[in-house]
């Protein structure tokens, strides 16, 4: 795989920000909702537990990775150019950060489609799919290797080449 690493401090740094907004976004729906009343409860509590997940991203993402792969995330995008050594070695490489990054969206993507869920009871679905995808995409190279064993043959080999 690929270097990430300058990019995981923005990351970072962007989630704490939005889980702050979301957390605090949630306390005062819950203090509206004790003085006003209403049936927006739900809403606060979805919302407060979104802003918890993205303020602890990178242990969110380790058990999702853990649960699928059994494979620490942010280990997987610490990247030692593990790429192979032909001459497509450095586009391997990047195709593998682009995947990565995109992972890393739509990890992100899905808490945000969580927290919509308490609006719309569809973007369930889509924050899974979200979440499912980007556990793949975290761990792409992983997958692929998984996917080369189980067809096995010429894929497999060539899997092998090319990471």
């Amino acid at each position: 795989m690929t270097n990430i690493q300058p990019f995981w401090g923005l990351i970072e740094i962007f989630a704490y920000l939005t889980g702050f907004f979301f957390v605090a976004l949630a306390i005062y729906g819950l203090v509206k909702v004790g003085r006003e009343g209403g049936k927006a409860v739900t809403v606060s509590i979805v919302g407060f537990i979104t802003g918890v997940l993205l303020l602890s991203l990178p242990a969110f993402m380790d058990a999702t990775s853990q649960t699928v792969f059994q494979q620490n995330a942010p280990g997987s995008l610490s990247l030692n150019a593990a790429g192979g050594s032909g001459d497509y070695s450095d586009f391997v490489n990047f195709f593998l950060m682009v995947v990565a990054l995109w992972g890393l969206y739509s990890m992100f993507r899905s808490l945000v489609l969580f927290r919509e869920s308490a609006y719309e009871r569809g973007h369930v679905w889509s924050a899974i799919t979200h979440l499912v995808g980007g556990v793949v995409a975290i761990n792409f190279q992983t997958f692929l290797s998984v996917l080369g064993v189980s067809v096995g043959g010429v894929f497999q080999t060539m899997i092998q080449h090319i990471l």
